[in-house]
């Protein structure tokens, strides 16, 4: 989850790492002057984040990936919390960075856990969200890249999940279908201001 105080190719490099386009105009949608935090779901973001300037945010529901956070990252803030159930007040968040960790949500708690982030999002707040394409939205058992083991992710239909980011409350901004160089799935980035 990035910070919505300006995108750039380096912190969305989901929406530009199968092509030469420079996606940095994003940065027209998203306050300039006001100082930002974030939340950050995802461990190799984190110190690239902090390193941009922004008050760093993490949850995890892991105990282990807390651990490791606060040691790798002491300029963030690194909190053990569920996703589904995030517990910060009403418009904490300039920007939500959810690249793969939607993927352990099961479709049957999406709705309720978008909501959440939109909750916690400040007026045209940004979330940059990644996740897995397939055939039909569904729990599938499948190795993932980086893992190496067999585990349970959510693949989705992309119209599918695109209406229950609209349902949440989002206006998508950008919905781009991609697969990533020697990757093994597709897969589908979406940003969306709340």
């Amino acid at each position: 989850m990035i910070a919505a105080r300006e995108i750039t190719v380096t912190t969305l490099g989901h929406l530009t790492s199968s092509s030469n386009q420079n996606d940095s105009n994003l940065s027209n949608d998203c306050p300039p002057d006001r100082k930002s935090s974030t939340v950050v779901a995802v461990q190799e973001w984190i110190p690239k984040n902090s390193q941009l300037g922004y008050n760093v945010t993490t949850v995890d529901l892991s105990e282990r990936f807390v651990i490791l956070t606060k040691e790798r990252v002491q300029t963030a803030t690194v909190k053990k919390m569920d996703m589904r159930h995030l517990d910060f007040p009403q418009a904490s968040f300039d920007g939500l960075w959810a690249s793969f960790s939607l993927l352990h949500i099961r479709a049957s708690d999406i709705e309720q856990t978008l909501s959440g982030f939109r909750t916690v999002l400040r007026p045209h707040g940004l979330l940059f969200a990644a996740v897995h394409r397939g055939p039909k939205t569904e729990w599938v058992k499948t190795t993932i890249s980086g893992m190496e083991r067999d585990t349970y992710v959510q693949e989705w239909v992309q119209t599918e999940i695109e209406d229950i980011f609209r349902s949440s409350g989002f206006t998508i901004l950008v919905s781009r279908p991609f697969v990533r160089s020697g990757g093994r799935y597709p897969l589908l980035s979406i940003l969306a201001r709340a």
